[in-house]
Formats: structure tokens, C-alpha cells, sequence
């Protein structure tokens, strides 16, 4: 057939009046979801003016596939599970389905059922391929197989003398379906296919991959879709599901195998793709899909591995082949009519003279075999830069490849250094956020811990339009999607219902040794379709590096803590046998040297009365002797005080139930006059109902009263002190805290040392704080102090509750 009759067929084809059209509310559909303004709002709305398409919508969104926790209820949910291209997919795949299901008339001999049943085949094979191929959109996948050959169904049903005819060819000349209807009509069911998608303003891949189905290597541009329909239809035809064109399996173009950097031998790579036919009849089997048509798949069509059965096995080579079947003709590939003109003029030349007629016939016959070879060396060449420009094209993809993988990996080493050299939370967030806005622009960033045993998310580091964030992240926490994602343990990108420009959320789950730990959330203005598969995966691993990081920082702050503590206790330990050793030496010591001390002490006053009686007029003497009487009872204070230490540290007071704000109030109560002459001023603050302490009153006075009068030595010129009583646990802690000038920092560690004062000059003797230290521990509590030079003092004493002490340590007797 002619050019002029096939563009006539075109028209004719197209101008049909019974032709179906898409419902107006698929049209509009399509139109939006390919606006990149649209946002899920919007095609939800659009959606729900058709009741009919709400119910598939909603059934598909509840399906097992999608494995969402609770049930979806309504459209704008579900458009966020399912997302743009799912949606978009599913109406045109099912309006398709209803326009052509219920048409009457058409050829007998084109078995309708087993039409449609190699379509919906098609359709699933192709998204069971797109994930084996990696390819990106197994929706449209999905849908583009289903629409494959809807060409067929135009010829059936409006030129059904001319089809009947092409499938008598196909039968007698054992034909392929495309060298039939070339024969016959001019033009084939694939262009026939395209010419309704353009009718019916379907998306420019779907109309392309439409016509070239059957030749994927003539495709200009990308031929990802189109190779992918040429294997999902060569596999169904080969798995004889349903009626593809005929039982003659047609060529395979190994074209659509390179599309997919599938470079083996064409037998392996056969095999490769046979290997996939029992997980597609796996698949039809569990799906039994069944459309508004009269339509049902069954698995009782074919055995299901034929592959195994020799006397079905094909000759493998003989099904690849460099010919594709018949498109539009070349016209480098038709016969020149030059050569058949020539020797008609050289029969009209043998009539006049043979002889130079046959030497014109050899320079004719070289001539022709010369074209013949240029021919194929032009052939030859074209050929080598088809290679070539699909070597430069490949070679232009593994660089953008390795130059992406190059950054990620930068990136990862930057977010790794980062780890390696802070131990510090906030240093770690602001790494991972800073990293992420080189991976994808977002307008908010936040990371979430989960608190309260996974009850609730809370916000622990916000970038950009945090607070916003913040709100709608505890939105889907409410709606559950939230919760879905860290079930799921795999990022998410979701539209921002509450958005009208579009906006889009990724969700990140933080997961350690397989715990949860909290949520990495991005607020973005891309469309959702706009995110790479390793954009998402290159967040994930930043996400998980800074958990990981997050992790050790809380290890290593336990371990320090620990540290401190140990640190702390050894120092306490060391002490308090520092002290018992020096309570020992000094109660020796004090008792040898009191005995002498009180006789010299008795003699002087004894001379003092005998100078006064005699009246003797010798004031040195007298000076002299009451010096000596004023420093003998100095070493007498000294050594009841080592007296006293060396009793702390040997015997064990005895004990009763007293109340520590009566202590408190008797200690302030005894050095109410020494703080008034001082100009100190004291607040005192106990916490009601605090269950009564078990030890001796009057040693915990003692504590108490040396605390107000080291607090009245610091602070010479005045100042301020507050007494601060309350329960901690299972402890009492009460609080001595001062305004006065603090305790340098190299005296804070010697503290509580025996003999260690700064008062030696004032009558200091430096055991006021260790017998106090004693005390409290004799009483099996703590004391501690905390200074800042400028800021006073605060000493700390924690004694046990006598229930609690029981309960910890029922081998701890009763003091």
C-alpha cells in the first residue's frame, strides 16, 4: 500500500466516530499529575467526582501489596501511599480496560479473551521485569503493557474485512502478524496502537513505546520503556499466555537487551530472561486478575516450566536476529531500478551490436557487484557508528555514574571525619543536616528521637522552617504514617497534603543494632517523582551513620560518667583511710600529751592566784604567765579535737530516730549570734512530711554548726546563706550555699583532709570539715561540695533513709 493510502487510513482511523475516548475525568487526571505544580490535594479531588474510580483507588490502597497498618478511608491518603504514578496508571489501565471490554462485532477468528489475557500478562511481566531491570517506574511499566497492543483491537473492530484477511495470511504463508498487516493494510497494529494514543493525548513515552514495541533499537532517544514491553511481550508469547499475534514467536532485538547493560552471548542472555517465566506465571496465578471485561487469567493455559521439556526447547540462536519485524521502510534497503533500465538498453544495443553489448554487459555486471559492496561496507560503517555512539553513550553514563558515586563518597567521608572527631550530639546533627542539603535542597530539616517508650516523637535538632516541620511531622505522627515508616525500617518520600505548592516530605528512619531510635525528616519543594532511588539511599546512609554516631556519643558520655564516678570513689576512699589511719595516730597522741599538757596547765593558773594574792607588783610575770595559760589551752582545744576526730573514726555513736529540721533549726539557733554579728543573713527551706533519719542528733548538729561557721569565716564582710532541706529518692539531701568569694579549685581536692586549713593564722585547726566528713559517712551518707571562685559555695549531704538503707542492704545493722 502507498503512502497516500496509509496516511488515508490515518485519518480514517482516527476521525472514526464509534472510536472509544478516555472518560473526561482520566484526561484530566493525566493533564494534572504531569503539571509538576500538582499537589495530592488536588488529584485527590479530582479523583473523588468519579465514584466508580474512588472504589478501585481505595480497594488498591488497602490491598496486602501496600501493607499499610490501618485501613485507608480516604482518597487524599491513599494518593500518598500509592503516589502520583500508581494512581495515573491505575485509571488509565482500568479505563481502557471498560472502553474496549463490552464492544461488540469485530472478526470471529480474533479470540477477544485470549486478547486481553496476554495483555494484563504483558502488563505484569513488564513490572516483574522493571524490578529485575532496575527500572525506576514499574507503574508505567504496568500500564504501557497492558496498552501494547491496542492496535489489534482497532483493526478487529473497525476494518474487520481487512484484519480478517491478514490473520488468513498469517495462517497460510505461516507470516509474522507485522509482515501480514504490511501486506495487506500498509501499516501494522503497532502504528495503529500510537495513532489512538495520540488521539487520546496519552503521555509521549506510552505513544512511542506503543509503536515500537516490536523494534526497540529504531527508537530515537531513550528506549528504556519500549525495550522493556519487547521483553515482557517476547516473554509472554514465549510462556504462550493468551494471544500475542500468532503462535510463531517472533525475533528478539538485541537492542532492548544493551538498553539494559545486558552484554552476554544471546543464548545466555535468552536463558537469562526464560529464567523469568515460572515467577510470572507465579505471579498470574496469585493475582487471577479479573477487569471490568469478561477477562480472567487461569493458570490451566500451559504447563509452567516448558523450558525443561526437550521437545519444546527452541533453537536459542535462531531467535536473535539483527531484522526486526517490519516498520516503516528504509529506503536504503529497496532495489535500485537503475541496473534493470540499463539492460533493457542493452538489448536494444545486441540487436545493432553484440559485441560491444557484451562488453557493456561486463562493465554493467562489475559495476552492479561494486555498488553491491559498497553497499555493505557502508552498511559495515554505519553499523561500527551505531557501536561507537552507544559506546560514547554508555561511556557518558558510567562517568555521570562514577562522578556521582565520587561525591557520595566525599560526602560520606566528610559525615565519617565528622563522627570521628566530635563526640559531641549537636556537632553530629549539624553534620548530617549540612551533608544532606548537598544531596537534595530541602526548606526544613529535623531530626526526632522517639521518648517515652516509643509513645512520642521529640524534636532534638531543627534547620530551616523547623518549627513548621516540626508541626506537620506531629501530623503524620497522628495519622500513623509516621509509626509506618519505622515499622517498615526503609525512607519514604510523601506528599504534603496540607501543601499547595507541591511540597513533598522525606521520612528517614534512624535504626541502631536494629532498634529504633528516632525519625530524619526533610521538607522539600520537589515533586515526588523528581527524588532518585540514590538520592533516597544516600540519606539513608547519612541517616544511619549519624545514628551510629549518636549512639557512641551516649556511650562514650556513660563511660565518662562512670569514669568520674570511679574517680570520685577512689578519692573517698583513699580519704577516709587517710583518715582512719591519722584518727588512730592522733588518738595516741592526744591522750600522751593531755596528761602533761593539764598538769603545766594547773601550775600556771595556780601561779597566777598565788601572784595575786601576794600583790606583788611583777606584770611580766603575770603577762608572761597568762600567755602561757592561753596557749596551753589552745594545745588543749587542738587535742580534744583529735580526741574527737580519732573517736569518729574508731566507734560507732549511738543512734535514734530524729528530724532534720529540728537539727537544722538547733544549729542555726547556736550560731544565730556569731552570723548576726557578720551581717550574714540565712533562708531555710524544708520540704514537708520528710520521713525522720536514724543516727546521732547531736553529731549531725555538730556537721550543721561547723558548715554556718565556715560559711561565717568566708564571707568577712556579709552576705547571704540559704539551708535548703528535701527528699531525693531514697535520700535526704540538704544544702549549705553561700554568696561568699568560692573555693579555688586547687583547694577543693584537699578539702576535707585532716589538718588541712586556710585559717591556721585565725586559729584554724583544719579538722572542723574532715570530723564532719566522718560523721556523715559513719551515718552512711555523702558529703560533697561544689565552687566556682566568685560564685560561694555549696556543700552537699545526703543521708539515707533508714527504710531504704534496709531495703538495699539487709546485712546493714542499726547503728
Amino acid at each position: 500500500m502507498d503512502e497516500q493510502k496509509r496516511q488515508r487510513l490515518k485519518r480514517i482511523t482516527q476521525s472514526i466516530i464509534g472510536l472509544p475516548t478516555l472518560p473526561t475525568v482520566i484526561t484530566e487526571l493525566i493533564s494534572l499529575i504531569d503539571n509538576p505544580k500538582t499537589n495530592a490535594r488536588k488529584v485527590a479531588q479530582l479523583i473523588s467526582t468519579d465514584q466508580a474510580l474512588t472504589a478501585k483507588i481505595l480497594k488498591l490502597a488497602n490491598s496486602a501489596f501496600y501493607g499499610f497498618p490501618r485501613e485507608i478511608a480516604t482518597v487524599d491518603l491513599a494518593v500518598v501511599v500509592l503516589g502520583f504514578e500508581t494512581v495515573k496508571n491505575l485509571g488509565l489501565s482500568v479505563s481502557v480496560l471498560e472502553r474496549f471490554s463490552g464492544t461488540d462485532g469485530g472478526v470471529d477468528e480474533f479470540d477477544r479473551q485470549k486478547f486481553w489475557e496476554h495483555s494484563i500478562a504483558c502488563g505484569v511481566s513488564a513490572r516483574l521485569l522493571a524490578g529485575k531491570l532496575r527500572y525506576r517506574m514499574p507503574g508505567e511499566a504496568f500500564a504501557a503493557g497492558i496498552l501494547h497492543d491496542i492496535g489489534r483491537l482497532i483493526l478487529s473492530q473497525y476494518f474487520p474485512a481487512e484484519f480478517s484477511e491478514v490473520l488468513q495470511l498469517m495462517r497460510t504463508e505461516d507470516l509474522y502478524i507485522g509482515h501480514a498487516e504490511e501486506e495487506v493494510l500498509g501499516v501494522t497494529h503497532a502504528e495503529v496502537g500510537s495513532w489512538l494514543a495520540e488521539r487520546w493525548n496519552l503521555p509521549d513515552q506510552l505513544e512511542k513505546t506503543i509503536a515500537m514495541h516490536h523494534a526497540p533499537g529504531r527508537v530515537v532517544g531513550t528506549a528504556e520503556l519500549p525495550s522493556l514491553i519487547h521483553l515482557a511481550d517476547f516473554l509472554c508469547r514465549r510462556e504462550k499466555i493468551g494471544d500475542g499475534g500468532g503462535d510463531k514467536l517472533p525475533h528478539l532485538d538485541p537492542a532492548a537487551l544493551r538498553v539494559f547493560g545486558i552484554h552476554e552471548e544471546p543464548v545466555a542472555a535468552l536463558k537469562r530472561i526464560f529464567g523469568y517465566g515460572e515467577e510470572l506465571q507465579v505471579e498470574m496465578a496469585k493475582r487471577r486478575l479479573s477487569p471490568a471485561s469478561p477477562v480472567v487469567v487461569t493458570t490451566t493455559a500451559k504447563p509452567s516450566r516448558r523450558l525443561r521439556d526437550s521437545s519444546h526447547r527452541l533453537n536459542l540462536n535462531s531467535l536473535v536476529s539483527t531484522t526486526p519485524e517490519p516498520g516503516p521502510a528504509d529506503p536504503r534497503t529497496e532495489t535500485p531500478s537503475g541496473s534493470n533500465r540499463a539492460r533493457e538498453l542493452l538489448h536494444t544495443i545486441a540487436d545493432v551490436n553484440a559485441d560491444v553489448a557484451w562488453e557493456l554487459g561486463l562493465h554493467l555486471d562489475s559495476l552492479t557487484e561494486s555498488e553491491k559492496e559498497l553497499q555493505v561496507r557502508v552498511g559495515a560503517l554505519e553499523e561500527t557508528n551505531r557501536l561507537l555512539q552507544e559506546r560514547l553513550t554508555s561511556g557518558q553514563s558510567e562517568y555521570a555514574q562514577l562522578r556521582a558515586s565520587m561525591d557520595e563518597l566525599l560526602n560520606l567521608h566528610d559525615l565519617s571525619e565528622a563522627i570521628s572527631t566530635s563526640f559531641d550530639v549537636e556537632d553530629i546533627l549539624d553534620q548530617l543536616i549540612s551533608l544532606s542539603g548537598r544531596v537534595v535542597a530541602y526548606e526544613g530539616a529535623g531530626v526526632f528521637s522517639l521518648v517515652d517508650e516509643d509513645a512520642r516523637l521529640e524534636a532534638i535538632s531543627l534547620r530551616g522552617e523547623g518549627e513548621l516541620l516540626q508541626a506537620r511531622v506531629r501530623t503524620q505522627w497522628e495519622d500513623g504514617i509516621v509509626d509506618w515508616v519505622l515499622r517498615e525500617g526503609r525512607p519514604i518520600v510523601i506528599d504534603d497534603l496540607e501543601s499547595s505548592d507541591g511540597h513533598t516530605f522525606v521520612f528517614v528512619p534512624m535504626r541502631v543494632r536494629g532498634k529504633r531510635i528516632g525519625l530524619y525528616a526533610l521538607h522539600c519543594s520537589r515533586p515526588k517523582d523528581d527524588f532518585t532511588q540514590s538520592e533516597i539511599e544516600m540519606l539513608a546512609v547519612l541517616a544511619n551513620q549519624a545514628a551510629a554516631a549518636m549512639e557512641n556519643s551516649r556511650l562514650y558520655t556513660d563511660v565518662e560518667a562512670a569514669h568520674q564516678r570511679l574517680k570520685q570513689q577512689q578519692r573517698q576512699l583513699l580519704l577516709s583511710a587517710k583518715q582512719a589511719a591519722i584518727g588512730e595516730l592522733s588518738g595516741g597522741v592526744a591522750h600522751e600529751v593531755n596528761n602533761p599538757l593539764q598538769i603545766i596547765l594547773s601550775r600556771v593558773q595556780l601561779m597566777l592566784v598565788q601572784q595575786a594574792r601576794i600583790e606583788a607588783d611583777n606584770p611580766k610575770l603575770v603577762d608572761g604567765l597568762e600567755l602561757i595559760e592561753s596557749n596551753v589551752k589552745r594545745i588543749s582545744r587542738i587535742i580534744r579535737a583529735l580526741l574527737g576526730f580519732a573517736s569518729h573514726n574508731t566507734i560507732e555513736a549511738e543512734g535514734q530516730p530524729f528530724g532534720i529540721a529540728g537539727a537544722i533549726q538547733q544549729a542555726c539557733a547556736l550560731t544565730k549570734h556569731q552570723l548576726d554579728q557578720k551581717m550574714i543573713g540565712s533562708q531555710v527551706q524544708v520540704e514537708a512530711d520528710l520521713p525522720d533519719l536514724f543516727g546521732n542528733v547531736g553529731e549531725i548538729e555538730q556537721v550543721f554548726i561547723n558548715l554556718l561557721l565556715n560559711a561565717e569565716n568566708a564571707m568577712t564582710g556579709g552576705g547571704h546563706l540559704a539551708i535548703d532541706a528535701r527528699r531525693q529518692d531514697d535520700w535526704l539531701e540538704i544544702r549549705f550555699q553561700d554568696n561568699g568569694p568560692g573555693i579555688p579549685a586547687d583547694h577543693i581536692e584537699r578539702i576535707f583532709e585532716p589538718f588541712f586549713t586556710t585559717r591556721a593564722d585565725s586559729g584554724g585547726t583544719g579538722l572542723g570539715l574532715a570530723v564532719s566528713y566522718r560523721i556523715i559517712e559513719n551515718h552512711g551518707g555523702t558529703i560533697t561540695v561544689e565552687s566556682e571562685p566568685g560564685n560561694g559555695a555549696c556543700f552537699i549531704i545526703r543521708l539515707p533513709i533508714p527504710d531504704s538503707v534496709a531495703a538495699s542492704d539487709p546485712n546493714l545493722s542499726e547503728p
